[in-house]
């Protein structure tokens, strides 16, 4: 029975995998999508690779 069984795992708060930077690339590309001026995404505003 678990053969047949389906899953999806959703890491929404980042718990599991380090995503802060890749959530704020997609929300920058998003905005620029949609003609918003917004600054380039830096990993260290976002806190990625900071000690």
């Amino acid at each position: 029975m678990a053969a047949d069984a389906a899953a999806a795992l959703f890491d929404v708060d980042g718990a599991l995998v380090n995503t802060p930077y890749p959530h704020t690339l997609a929300r920058w590309k998003a905005l620029r999508q949609f003609g918003h001026q917004v600054l380039d995404p830096v990993p260290a505003r976002t806190g990625a690779g900071v000690r």
